[in-house]
């Protein structure tokens, strides 16, 4: 798949318009991977932590927030791992699967899917 990057709107804890940024379109990834200092400036907080596996083979545990975003018109929460600040921002499978996309490979966006319950 070609790497791409697309514009996310992260909502604040409590709702103001918080920050847009471009993320990394990662399947690979699980989730939104974010900086913990943007997400805990925008008022988010651990629920849980989470052990990852680095693109290094490198294991480390980060913490997990639930976040408000906007994805191409639609909004949703999704986990995110509350990454360091050097972490590439990423958006990952099951975010995507969150907000109803999937990717384009060809022309490097994201499109709407269905969803099943099969």
């Amino acid at each position: 798949m070609g790497l791409f990057r697309v514009e996310i709107q992260v909502l604040g804890a409590t709702g103001d318009p918080g920050k847009t940024l471009s993320a990394l379109v990662d399947t690979g990834a699980s989730y939104l991977c974010l900086p913990k200092s943007l997400l805990t400036s925008l008022g988010y907080r651990a629920i849980d932590q989470q052990r990852v596996v680095l693109a290094s083979g490198e294991t480390v545990t980060w913490d997990v927030a639930e976040v408000r975003a906007r994805l191409q018109g639609r909004e949703r929460t999704a986990l995110a791992f509350m990454a360091p600040d050097q972490a590439p921002q990423l958006l990952g499978a099951q975010t995507l699967e969150t907000f109803g996309l999937g990717v384009d490979p060809l022309g490097k966006r994201l499109v709407p899917v269905d969803a099943y319950l099969a």
